[in-house]
């Protein structure tokens, strides 16, 4: 379920606002369609016949590419992916809609990729006559890419794993089979294995196998001349892995090799040398791509190397397998190049071996640790020295048992997972009894992986569910598990919070998204600071929070509440201190639904919500002033000079109360699109560039889209918007002239030149208010009003009479 829609219950409201007119909704009622139009996440309404759309918020085009006009005139289910369709329309019908459905499924962008959405459902009647399916749908495409990853890359781990167990129990292994089980989790098309003869100057394939609809090469690919390769056999013969990701952009110089895998139809390709403990190149491993390119990530690469000197390991056994005399010498020898950290004890606990992972690993080299008993193999995983899984063989009773995160037997073989402080590391780790060729117990053996990046990766995935992303603080889908949770008796009396920050939109439109951002993050911390520990705060919408309050009366909850507006009054005011509408309700008894008592608090809510709304939108008008006189590094003296010439220019003319009040506002504000230039360029000494010319050309537009975001500055906007216009049409942002510019700014554009003159630039001194009243005498007609300038001259030398 999307973190920021209000909830269902208060959806249903905006469902009977959405069927009326506009010029009906009260402006309270306006203001929380716009919160649900420009939610963070997709709300659509569907016809529940064929699911096409009744309506869809601003959010859909945005994240699907598609305009609103284009989604309205498509059916969702052709944009479902068809390996998902069944599944979607199956979980509608066996999860009932009346109680909701939830599901994850695949949605074609505008630009054919496909993005991953959990959408959640619920029947509901949208009028008289229609039957509607209204449906939350957030992107958890991330979500989706990491688990991919993470699946892809254990598949891989546990496909070598058992690779590696072949090579462990049998003399003669069955390379082909072991290479069906790699293709699997890798995905190629084709897996082959070359070995080099007469010196390295032939080669053939000696293994393949193929995927289905893919056509053997290994006939015509025998007794390969190599001396006709040596862009490829240079890489191989230098240790390197050859990597082509896209055969057609092979270089010149590999001409033969770019010929002889376009006839086979390969268009990607992964080979990694064999080679034996002394380095000669016997032979190579391949991975090809018949179907597609492919991007190899380094890891893998990594992991089929590995099996690449396994392979090599057993061929060096089957060649000086007669030279082996027991069992435990060809089972080092191969353990040597299992990819995990393997060593293996006797029955008196002493190391008979350590393979290089384990070096590796541990940072003890093998003549370092064999012979070592009384748990020394511990030290560098435990820092002391203390029983593992391998001892556990021995005596499966021991309380060490207790210590591990997970731990199961599967036949002879224990399998376990460790959480290690003194490293850091999660360990997995696989422990099995060795036996001498007559059935005797000997020793133990155990494989040793470090999965921390795995598990740090589910702890990334588990937190994309369960946390939001921006706050840290749980996020609504959590929030509603949790509901059903403690939905019982023994938590009773449950009280639920809900709060709505005040002026988030008017931040993020004066001041920009970031701050709007900070704003919310204060408003966290202020609910976690007055909050019990197991109190639970969620992030309910785009700038909604919930909280459950298990075994907590109403009186209580109420006093909560108290303490938040405190906190609130006492946090910092800048840009505008932390408000939060809050609303509060209580379940005392099992018969009551909680979803209801969720609905009577969103309803408190939004009614406290409408009261504080005007207190709101003055406070963040003291704010935008403030922020302006600080940008400006202007005096509040300056500004008064500036309104009580304009009011005396206003009273000449003969404006009304509230016209004057407006003309006011204008001088204090006119520049409020400055908030959003940076100091350097404000105040820059030299002259601007034209780009920094242009950035300050747009203010006035900036203002103008601030004002049109509050409704007690909407009276001035167009005069924001006009305060550089000139009177001969050569001014800016639209270029009008003469009386198409409203008086407000005519009056402001005389005020503030004058003053800008007297006071000067960072780039131009001042001048004397002789020379500026000159220069504005001189610009009336084309710069300004003229018949303004008459009447701002004649109150300038009145006051110089005066004075």
């Amino acid at each position: 379920m999307p973190e920021d829609i209000k909830n269902k219950n208060l959806l249903d409201d905006f469902l009977e606002f959405f069927r009326l007119s506009e010029e009906a909704l009260p402006s309270s009622e306006q203001k929380y369609m716009t919160m649900v139009e420009n939610a963070n996440d997709i709300i659509s309404i569907h016809h529940l016949s064929d699911l096409s759309y009744l309506y869809i918020n601003s959010t859909g085009p945005k994240i699907l590419g598609w305009s609103k006009e284009e989604l309205m005139r498509k059916n969702p289910m052709n944009l479902i992916h068809p390996e998902d369709l069944t599944r979607a329309l199956e979980t509608i019908q066996i999860a009932g809609i009346e109680d909701g459905c939830t599901c994850e499924c695949r949605f074609l962008k505008k630009d054919n990729q496909y993005l991953w959405l959990e959408s959640s459902g619920k029947k509901i009647q949208f009028d008289a006559d229609t039957v509607a399916l209204l449906l939350y749908s957030r992107d958890i495409s991330e979500r989706k890419a990491l688990e991919e990853t993470v699946r892809q890359r254990l598949n891989l781990e546990e496909a070598i794993a058992t690779a590696s167990q072949f090579f462990l129990a049998a003399d003669n292994v069955d390379l082909i089979h072991i290479m069906s089980i790699v293709s699997a989790a890798v995905n190629a098309d084709r897996v082959y294995i070359f070995e080099f003869f007469d010196e390295g100057k032939k080669s053939s394939n000696t293994y393949e196998w193929c995927a289905t609809g893919i056509e053997p090469a290994q006939e015509m690919l025998q007794d390969l001349d190599s001396s006709l390769f040596p862009w490829w056999l240079g890489r191989l013969k230098n240790g390197e892995n050859i990597v082509i990701e896209d055969v057609n952009a092979l270089p010149a110089e590999a001409n033969n090799e770019k010929f002889l895998l376009q006839s086979q139809g390969i268009k990607s390709l992964l080979v990694v040398p064999i080679c034996l403990k002394n380095s000669e190149l016997v032979g190579f491993l391949g991975f090809d791509d018949n179907q597609s390119t492919r991007h190899w990530l380094a890891e893998d690469i990594k992991t089929l190397r590995m099996l690449a000197e396994m392979i090599a390991l057993y061929w060096t056994r089957c060649q000086v397998k007669n030279a082996l005399r027991d069992s435990e010498q060809r089972l080092a020898s191969i353990i040597d190049f299992l990819p995990d950290a393997t060593f293996a004890i006797d029955k008196q606990g002493r190391v008979i071996i350590w393979n290089r992972a384990m070096e590796e690993m541990s940072g003890i080299k093998g003549e370092d640790i064999l012979g070592k008993d009384n748990y020394e193999y511990a030290l560098p995983f435990f820092a002391t020295k203390r029983p593992m899984l391998i001892d556990l063989v021995m005596n499966p009773d021991h309380p060490l048992k207790h210590s591990y995160l997970s731990l199961e037997k599967r036949d002879e073989t224990l399998v376990g997972e460790i959480f290690s402080p003194q490293s850091g590391l999660y360990m997995f780790g696989t422990a099995s009894p060795l036996y001498d060729a007559n059935g005797r117990r000997v020793g133990a053996i155990e494989s040793i992986r470090d999965v921390t990046e795995r598990r740090r990766a589910e702890e990334k995935i588990r937190y994309l569910s369960h946390f939001d992303k921006l706050t840290g603080l749980y996020n609504r889908s959590f929030f509603e598990e949790e509901v059903k949770r403690l939905d019982k008796k023994e938590y009773l009396p449950i009280s639920i919070i809900i709060g709505d920050v005040n002026g988030l939109k008017l931040v993020n439109d004066a001041f920009g998204h970031r701050e709007g951002d900070r704003l919310l993050l204060r408003a966290t911390q202020i609910l976690k600071d007055s909050c019990r520990q197991e109190d639970i705060i969620a992030r309910w919408g785009g700038d909604e929070f919930i909280i459950l309050l298990p075994h907590t009366f109403h009186q209580q909850a109420l006093q909560l509440c108290q303490r938040i507006k405190n906190a609130c009054q006492q946090s910092e005011s800048e840009p505008i201190q932390v408000s939060i509408a809050l609303g509060t309700a209580s379940k005392e008894t099992v018969d009551e639904n909680i979803f209801t008592i969720i609905k009577e608090t969103d309803d408190r809510m939004y009614s406290n919500k409408v009261q504080e709304s005007k207190n709101t939108r003055n406070s963040f008008i003291l704010s935008l002033e403030n922020s302006l006189r600080t940008r400006t590094r202007k005096s509040q003296f300056y500004v008064v000079h500036k309104q009580e010439t304009a009011k005396n220019i206003g009273m000449l003319l003969g404006l009304s109360k509230n016209e004057l009040q407006n003309l006011l506002l204008l001088a204090s504000l006119h520049d409020i699109g400055i908030i959003t230039i940076s100091p350097e360029i404000l105040f820059k000494e030299a002259a601007l560039t034209p780009g920094e010319w242009e950035i300050i050309k747009k203010h006035p537009e900036t203002g103008y889209r601030i004002a049109q975001s509050t409704p007690e500055l909407l009276a001035i906007a167009e005069a924001i918007l006009a305060h550089h216009e000139r009177w001969d049409g050569t001014g800016y942002p639209q270029g009008i002239a003469g009386q198409e510019i409203p008086l407000g700014a005519r009056i402001l554009a005389i005020i503030d030149s004058y003053n800008a003159m007297i006071s000067g630039r960072p780039y131009k001194a001042a001048i004397s208010p002789s020379l500026a009243l000159q220069e504005i005498h001189r610009c009336a007609g084309s710069q300004f009003d003229p018949e303004l300038v008459r009447l701002f001259l004649e109150i300038k030398k009145g006051i110089s009479r005066r004075q």
